[in-house]
């Protein structure tokens, strides 16, 4: 009798163990699911919060740089309605960018190379200032939106390691 009362004991606590083990594993498994919501959680407060704070920085940036552009650039120019409504259209599109999450090189090398492109064909001197300073503002919009690129990466791969 000592044998079955044995044996069922050691059966008993396999079967403990085997408990245990499978708790341990559904606390776990818990725990990562909690993480992971968490984290798609504040993913997406992020992203609305940087949505609804974009939209009027940007705007807020495109008016002052229409405002800037119309008040500065050469008033007796032949080319200033030209030069004007080509800035304003990139502006709105660079404008568009600084809101993503992620802004490839490649298309910041893009408007780059717009922005050289017309300085290669500026005609009059008069107008040099003025597109100088406008394409200095462009250049600032996009190295902008690289470092935020760049401070978003960062922060993916610090969560990953978290």
């Amino acid at each position: 009798m000592e044998t079955a009362h044995e044996s069922s004991e050691i059966y008993y606590r396999g079967e403990l163990q085997s408990i245990k083990e499978e708790v341990t594993t559904l606390r776990n498994e818990f725990s990562r699911f909690l993480q992971r919501a968490n984290q798609q959680h504040i993913e997406g407060m992020l992203g609305e919060m940087r949505k609804s704070f974009m939209k009027p920085m940007v705007n807020y940036l495109c008016e002052d740089a229409n405002d800037r552009m119309h008040s500065q650039m050469v008033r007796d120019c032949g080319m200033r309605e030209f030069c004007e409504k080509t800035f304003r259209d990139i502006l709105q599109e660079t404008a568009g960018l600084v809101g993503r999450g992620r802004i490839e090189a490649e298309t910041v090398k893009l408007y780059r190379d717009r922005l050289e492109e017309l300085k290669r064909k500026q005609k009059p001197p008069t107008a040099a200032s003025a597109f100088q300073r406008l394409r200095i503002s462009l250049k600032s919009r996009l190295n902008s939106c690289v470092r935020f690129r760049s401070m978003t990466k960062r922060k993916k791969e610090l969560k990953e390691l978290i």
